[in-house]
């Protein structure tokens, strides 16, 4: 997906969490092919709304009794948070790196 080292690095980190339901091949890729190449800010913004996607399903289905369902859209949302925060620590005082 990414010829840049550092993204393609950190983009097959967040692929192998799927082989553990932390994260989804196509959601990593349909994630990832939204993504400037090289761009941090991009990186941070797209990985960001699908793990808010996430947190947002997860929600609905805690509301709805679903809690089997929403630990696991909980438990990508948490992957998908890193994984946008991960090239914030450029800039240590970014308060994005606490809130993400």
């Amino acid at each position: 997906m990414f010829t840049d080292r550092e993204f393609a690095f950190e983009f097959q980190r967040t692929l192998g969490a799927s082989y553990s339901g932390e994260a989804d091949i196509g959601e990593c890729l349909a994630t990832a092919s939204r993504i400037k190449e090289g761009d941090f800010e991009s990186w941070y913004c797209e990985w960001k709304k699908t793990a808010d996607n996430f947190r947002a399903a997860g929600d609905e289905s805690l509301a709805a009794g679903h809690r089997v369902t929403a630990m696991e859209a909980y438990y990508r949302a948490a992957t998908y948070y890193r994984t946008a925060e991960f090239f914030l620590h450029g800039n240590g005082t970014d308060p994005r790196i606490v809130e993400t």
